[in-house]
């Protein structure tokens, strides 16, 4: 009975999943996929959002003032950006210095340091914070564990740039629509123009707002559904049938080994997507450990695909021999 009502659930939300993906991609302009995502864009950032809605409420009459505020506010975080790069590149700088030094080199770095350094840490560390921690080290012992704390500060950092890079390069995709609408002679053809522009705009607010994120989510109730399901049946199973379960325990035993030794094998590193997702590098690790289980568990089932009729064939052919 429970296992019906599972059943059901998951498959009326898959459906729905499913429609609303349905939905969204008839809907969805693949020529204008670029202006797409800088709305998306815009519309997670406050800021950005403003921008929207002044678009959005724009006349021709007004439109040459709301490019002037576009492009101040352009201007603005195109400034910031120059700064916040000079900071991330010197911040790296930094970080890489630190990596290469070894235990031979580390004292005689340290007695020179911050001078060794110094053009860096003026440009990025303006309170000094890294200066006295670095003080604090004794041994090149503590200078590796220092590392790491170092290096998700610096990711950190880079994360910040990036997100408002990102912004910044959608402002821009949004801004050269609105200089090109501006640039019109015919009165009816700017309207027209910036009309469409301002539908394109409420659209994909809409479609990314009320069909992708609801999809989105539905797939996780889903995913989640399953995987309880999953677990809480083979629990029943293994406590009523214990003496034919045990290959299933085996084959979940490995499973887990296999994603054991995935994790061992994986790298904290961080990408520049898990960068902007704000992705910690323990979450990294973790996500590439499971892709690495879904290849090795993929190309196991293939293996077993192929292999599985040449057994049988070899089994097969013993038996007619016997016979």
């Amino acid at each position: 009975m429970y296992r019906k009502i599972i059943n059901i659930v998951v498959f009326a939300i898959a459906i729905t999943a499913c429609i609303l993906a349905v939905i969204f991609a008839a809907k969805f302009d693949d020529e204008k996929v670029t202006q797409y995502k800088a709305v998306c864009v815009l519309h997670a950032n406050q800021q950005g959002q403003e921008v929207l809605n002044q678009v959005v409420n724009a006349t021709p009459e007004n439109l040459a003032e709301c490019v002037e505020q576009s492009q101040n506010f352009y201007a603005t975080l195109d400034d910031e950006l120059r700064a916040e790069k000079k900071v991330k590149e010197n911040f790296y700088d930094y970080v890489a210095t630190l990596q290469a030094l070894n235990a031979d080199n580390f004292e005689e770095f340290k007695a020179h340091y911050p001078g060794n350094v110094q053009e860096a840490l003026v440009v990025f560390d303006t309170t000094h914070q890294y200066e006295q921690e670095f003080a604090s080290i004794n041994s090149y012992e503590d200078l590796t564990t220092y590392l790491i704390s170092l290096e998700q500060n610096y990711n950190v950092t880079r994360q910040n740039y990036l997100k408002k890079e990102e912004l910044r390069n959608s402002l821009k995709t949004v801004q050269d629509n609105l200089v090109a609408i501006s640039e019109y002679n015919s009165k009816d053809k700017k309207a027209e123009e910036l009309q469409l522009l301002q539908n394109d705009i409420n659209n994909f607010q809409t479609m990314s707002g009320k069909l992708f994120d609801p999809a989105v989510f539905l797939f996780y109730i889903l995913l989640a559904i399953t995987l309880g399901a999953m677990v809480v049946f083979a629990l029943i199973n293994v406590v009523t049938n214990f003496k034919t379960s045990y290959k299933g325990l085996l084959g979940i035993l490995a499973l887990l080994a296999i994603f054991g030794i995935s994790y061992a094998i994986a790298s904290p590193e961080l990408s520049d997507v898990f960068i902007k997702l704000q992705i910690t590098p323990e979450t990294a690790r973790a996500i590439e450990a499971g892709c690495y289980t879904c290849y090795t568990v993929f190309f196991i089932a293939i293996l077993a695909i192929i292999v599985s009729p040449i057994v049988n064939a070899i089994r097969t052919k013993r038996s007619l021999k016997k016979v």
